[in-house]
C-alpha cells in the first residue's frame, strides 16, 4: 500500500520595496488578476490574500505594500504596520528584489526576516534586465544571507518562477487547506472594484498625478445581467480634481471605460460603472480616512 502524498500548506509573505514585481508574481502564480500592477510604485497598499490551490498543497500568498524608507504621512506608517503583521502571520517569506544593491528598506527587510526565524528566500528579479554580479551575493551574505536562500529570477520571461515556486513549497509546514478549493482570493469584489479602477488611474495619468488618489466604491448591485457600481475617486487637491476629469471631462471617461472593461472581463458580466471625483484634503494624513480605506467595507 503506498503512502499518501503529503499535503503542505501556509502564508506566504511576498515583501520588497515599492515596483519590485510582487505583484506580478502573485498574479503569474495564480493565473489570475488578484493585485493591481502599474510602474508606479507602491501600487499594492492593502496586503492583499491570494489563494493557490493544487491537490497536494495551498498557498495563500500575502502581497505586501510596498514601502519607503521615509515615513511622510499616516497612510507610509499604516503600510509599514501592514508589511510588519503580514511578517508575523507568514509561515514562509520571500524577499523580492530589483536592484543590484541592498537599499536601506531591502536592507530593513532582510532584517525582519531574519530576525522573524522563519524561512525566506531572496528572489533577484527582473534579471532578463539587470547582470547581478557577484557583489549583491557578498552583500546578502554579509548581511548572513546564504547562497542557497537566493534564486534569479525574470517575472516578466517567466524564467526559474518554478524555481522560486519550488524553494516557497519546501519551507511550508505540512497541514490542511484554510479555505475552500474554488477561492482565489479574499478580497470582496467592491475592494477588487476599487483596486481596478485605481489601476487605471494609475496606467492614465503617469507623472501628472501622484499616489494622492484612494478609490473607494459605494455601490455594488448585481442585478443578475448586469452590475450597478458606483465609485469615488479621492484626492486631495483642487488641481489633481481637475486633472483627473480633464477638459469637458474627457479623461475621467476614459479611465471609466477602460476600468468598465476590465471588470466586464472579471465578472463576466454588463457592467454600469458611475465614477464621482471628490476632494479630501490631505486624506494621506487623515487616520480616520485612511483605516475606512484600507479596511474596506463590512
Amino acid at each position: 500500500m503506498s503512502e499518501e502524498k503529503e499535503h503542505k500548506s501556509g502564508y506566504v509573505a511576498v515583501l520588497g520595496e515599492p515596483n519590485t514585481g510582487k505583484s506580478s508574481f502573485i498574479n503569474y502564480v495564480l493565473n489570475e488578476k488578484v493585485s493591481i500592477v502599474s510602474h508606479r510604485p507602491q501600487t499594492t497598499r492593502r496586503s492583499i490574500f491570494g489563494i493557490f490551490n493544487s491537490p497536494d498543497a495551498q498557498l495563500i500568498f500575502l502581497d505586501t505594500p510596498g514601502i519607503f524608507a521615509e515615513e511622510r504621512h499616516y497612510l507610509d506608517i499604516m503600510l509599514r504596520l501592514n508589511v510588519k503583521q503580514a511578517i508575523a502571520d507568514a509561515d514562509a517569506l520571500v524577499v523580492m528584489i530589483a536592484d543590484k544593491k541592498i537599499a536601506e528598506v531591502t536592507r530593513y527587510l532582510l532584517e525582519q526576516s531574519i530576525r522573524s526565524k522563519k524561512g525566506f528566500i531572496v528572489a533577484l528579479n527582473k534579471s532578463d534586465k539587470i547582470d547581478y554580479d557577484g557583489r549583491i551575493y557578498d552583500a546578502l551574505a554579509n548581511m548572513g544571507v546564504d547562497n542557497s536562500k537566493i534564486v534569479q529570477i525574470s517575472v516578466k520571461e517567466q524564467k526559474n518562477l518554478d524555481k522560486l515556486f519550488n524553494a516557497i513549497l519546501k519551507m511550508l509546514p505540512e497541514g490542511p487547506n484554510f479555505y475552500e478549493d474554488d477561492i482565489y482570493t479574499t478580497q470582496s469584489m467592491r475592494n477588487i472594484v476599487s483596486e481596478t479602477i485605481r489601476e487605471q488611474v494609475l496606467l492614465s495619468y503617469f507623472n501628472e498625478v501622484p499616489h494622492c488618489t484612494a478609490v473607494m466604491t459605494d455601490e455594488f448591485k448585481d442585478k443578475g445581467n448586469i452590475v450597478y457600481i458606483h465609485s469615488t475617486i479621492f484626492v486631495e487637491k483642487e488641481s489633481q480634481k481637475k486633472i483627473i476629469i480633464g477638459q469637458n471631462g474627457s479623461k475621467i471617461k476614459k479611465i471609466s471605460t477602460q476600468a468598465r472593461k476590465e471588470i466586464e472581463k472579471l465578472l463576466d458580466k454588463k457592467v454600469f460603472l458611475e465614477l464621482y471625483v471628490k476632494l479630501s484634503k490631505n486624506w494621506r494624513k487623515n487616520p480616520r480616512f485612511i483605516k475606512e480605506y484600507l479596511d474596506g467595507p463590512d
